[in-house]
């Protein structure tokens, strides 16, 4: 996993976990962040995995 997908991930998971929040604030919060990663990973440059093959 390259660190721009994983960035993605992390965006998707705050974004699924603010739908699901109760508090509004949490919620936002929650929102703010998954934007956040998503700024990251646009600047983060695609590289290969440090996985050996």
């Amino acid at each position: 996993m390259t660190a721009q997908q994983y960035l993605l991930s992390q965006a998707e998971h705050c974004r699924r976990s603010a739908t699901d929040q109760a508090d509004p604030f949490v919620a936002e919060a929650l929102r703010q962040l998954a934007e956040e990663f998503e700024r990251k990973a646009e600047h983060e440059p695609p590289r290969p995995s440090m996985r050996p093959m």
